[in-house]
């Protein structure tokens, strides 16, 4: 049986790159159905999109986000691969992005965009706060991944059917990791040589805003999907605290600082509580996952 391959591309102004892309996929993969979600673009990008006779859906809602729940959604396949179309990666490492994913060594691989990135390919900050986030994510969560924000991806039909996709914006990525790692899919790598943006094309990712977007993003999920570790360790904090303050004060409930010990010391007993009790629920989301997902026997 032939393996359906859909490579899906996102686009919102991109006409100076969006043509070369499609090109470069076609040499790459010629055997895969491209398809354009184009997110309200003001350039001539859908209809370069047209001309080249792909297959072209169209996003109202703004936001990467909101088009990645779209391709989930409204394509079909075996294997898919996201690949940006602002030509920085490169299609022609398609086929070893696939391989993992149609062997089922992995159910999703990320091209890792640090091996070799082009001179002038990240902006500034923008490299060390991936590099701050992927430590993060990979201590939380106990992965070994260099890049969680690459949007160069490759993965089964399993995962674009039961990946939950709430964000909006350019923190999907980041959100398409955690789900993963959190449902126990297997996650790996293979470095790709990351590009500067041609000549003419402008980046549409706001540094400070949706870097901030992506922090809040890591702390929702964080919270959601670790409560023990969340809310847990914020009640060890407080209880630590409450209790160094009590032997300072001999816990005096006649004093200010007294009142505040025993204060901490019970918010603290409370927080771990709450981070047990959502832990259990966690545990018991993901066993009815599995036996919702279970694929029945032949």
């Amino acid at each position: 049986m032939n393996t359906r391959i859909a490579v899906l591309l996102p686009c919102y102004n991109e006409e100076a790159t969006i043509g070369a892309v499609i090109d470069d996929v076609r040499a790459a993969c010629p055997a895969a159905e491209i398809v354009v979600f184009d997110n309200n673009s003001t350039d001539r990008s859908a209809a370069i999109a047209a001309e080249k006779q792909v297959r072209l859906v169209r996003v109202s809602r703004q936001g990467k986000g909101n088009v990645v729940r779209a391709m989930l959604k409204r394509v079909e396949a075996d294997v898919y691969v996201m690949l940006d179309a602002d030509a920085t990666y490169p299609a022609d490492r398609i086929p070893d992005l696939l391989r993992p994913v149609i062997d089922g060594s992995s159910d999703m691989v990320v091209g890792a965009r640090f091996g070799r990135p082009e001179a002038g390919a990240f902006r500034r900050f923008h490299h060390t706060g991936n590099r701050i986030l992927c430590r993060s994510v990979s201590l939380i969560w106990g992965a070994r991944l260099t890049d969680v924000l690459s949007g160069y991806r490759a993965f089964s039909a399993e995962v674009a059917r039961i990946l939950p996709v709430v964000s909006s914006g350019f923190e999907v990525e980041t959100e398409m990791t955690v789900q993963a790692l959190f449902y126990n899919m297997t996650i790996s790598e293979v470095d790709i040589e990351y590009r500067a943006r041609p000549e003419g094309s402008f980046s549409k990712l706001r540094s400070y805003r949706d870097g901030f977007a992506i922090f809040l993003q890591v702390v929702h999920l964080l919270r959601a999907y670790k409560p023990l570790t969340t809310f847990g360790g914020l009640g060890l904090v407080s209880i630590g605290v409450g209790s160094l303050l009590g032997l300072s004060t001999s816990v005096d409930l006649s004093r200010p600082a007294g009142i505040l010990a025993v204060t901490l010391i019970l918010l603290g007993a409370l927080l771990i509580s709450t981070g047990l009790i959502l832990h259990t629920l966690n545990f018991r989301v993901k066993e009815l996952h599995s036996v919702i997902t279970r694929r029945p026997g032949p």
